[in-house]
Formats: structure tokens, sequence, C-alpha cells
């Protein structure tokens, strides 16, 4: 059950969601160091890292041309 999820979701899964789980896995560490739940930051540390890996690797173009064209 859980590869078939994988397989239907998180493998299809864009830029958009990789970077909503890394930001949210970054807050989620930032919460457990202030509470003092070491491994449970070091867990949202490793989703966070795992999310950025994804998106430079399969996004990193994108991503460069959508922060280059942006207009503050």
């Amino acid at each position: 059950m859980t590869l078939k999820f994988f397989e239907e979701n998180v493998d299809n899964w864009g830029a958009l969601e990789w970077f909503n789980r890394m930001a949210r896995a970054v807050r989620e560490a930032d919460k457990a160091i202030l509470e003092g739940r070491f491994l449970e930051a070091e867990t949202a540390r490793m989703v966070a890292s795992s999310s950025a890996t994804h998106l430079v690797r399969e996004f990193e173009h994108e991503i460069r041309e959508a922060l280059t064209n942006e207009k503050i």
C-alpha cells in the first residue's frame, strides 16, 4: 500500500509540492528545537533536505527561471 501511494502521488509531485514539504519540515524543525524535541527536529531536517534535493535535481532550471523573471 505504501509503495503504491508513492508511485501514484509522491513520484508525480511537482516543484510546488516539494517546496511545501520542505517549508513545512523547516517550520516543524524550528518548533521542535524550541520545545527540546531534538530527535523530531533531526527527522524534520532530513525531510527538508530530501525535499531540497528533489527541487534541485528535478526543477532547478524552472525555479531559477521563475526567480530571475520575478518582478518585485
